[in-house]
């Protein structure tokens, strides 16, 4: 859930981060 939420709030480079 803290991960999809992450992704959400930081859909810019966490999200990049996170699918790399």
């Amino acid at each position: 859930m803290l991960k999809a939420t992450r992704i959400r709030l930081y859909p810019t480079t966490e999200q990049a981060e996170f699918l790399n």
